[in-house]
């Protein structure tokens, strides 16, 4: 597996760490457990070779094509729909968007560059 797969994986969990970690104080652990449940599976995977790498990695990049599909149906939604929302409006900016164009580009890049037999 090269070096690129495994670093666009490391960095694909870094802002989803950064997310969980601030919601611990306010109490909400469900955030981290998720987090720790798939960085386990994916560092399992590098850690037992090259069928289960590949495996734990599509796995990985399907959460990370969800999730950004996910955000970008709410944006469509709430374009669509007549609420309107002070607070969620405020939060669909453009960094939303990107970031959530980069979780699907790494997701669909990592899905792609995984090899499973």
């Amino acid at each position: 597996m090269s070096r690129r797969l495994e670093l666009v994986t490391l960095l694909s969990f870094v802002p989803f760490a950064v997310k969980a970690a601030g919601y611990l104080p306010l109490g909400s652990f469900v955030p981290a457990i998720v987090w720790l449940a798939l960085a386990g599976l994916v560092v399992s995977g590098f850690r037992h070779g090259e069928p289960r790498r590949g495996r734990a990695v599509r796995i990985w990049s399907a959460s990370l094509v969800l999730w950004a599909c996910l955000r970008l149906g709410l944006i469509v939604l709430f374009a669509l729909a007549p609420l309107r929302e002070a607070h969620v409006e405020s939060q669909f900016t453009a960094t939303y968007v990107a970031w959530s164009l980069l979780h699907l580009a790494a997701g669909v890049y990592l899905w792609r560059s995984a090899r499973t037999p």
